[in-house]
């Protein structure tokens, strides 16, 4: 607490810096590592993701982040307890 209030007495502003970049290249490599736990669905999702991702002239930025966010929603649906599965497998 002393250090908000440190920080508020000297009239300075904090930043925090955010990475909101979607990790495309960290869920590709989880995918090659880890073959066995790929299902079709997320492999096309992930291709497809690349294509629009190599044309950005054929999608708009809006429909690239829209396609991020389903991926992301099918990652969290289907993989969640795959999560554990590996954490528990590397322990």
């Amino acid at each position: 607490m002393s250090f908000f209030k440190a920080i508020s007495d000297k009239g300075e502003s904090v930043s925090i810096e955010c990475d909101t970049q979607f990790p495309s290249d960290k869920i590709k490599s989880i995918i090659e590592l880890n073959p066995q736990y790929a299902d079709k669905d997320l492999i096309d999702k992930v291709h497809e993701l690349e294509v629009m991702a190599a044309t950005p002239w054929d999608h708009d930025e809006d429909e690239i982040v829209e396609f991020q966010y389903h991926l992301a929603n099918h990652i969290y649906a289907k993989y969640d307890s795959l999560h554990e599965e590996l954490h528990n497998n590397a322990n």
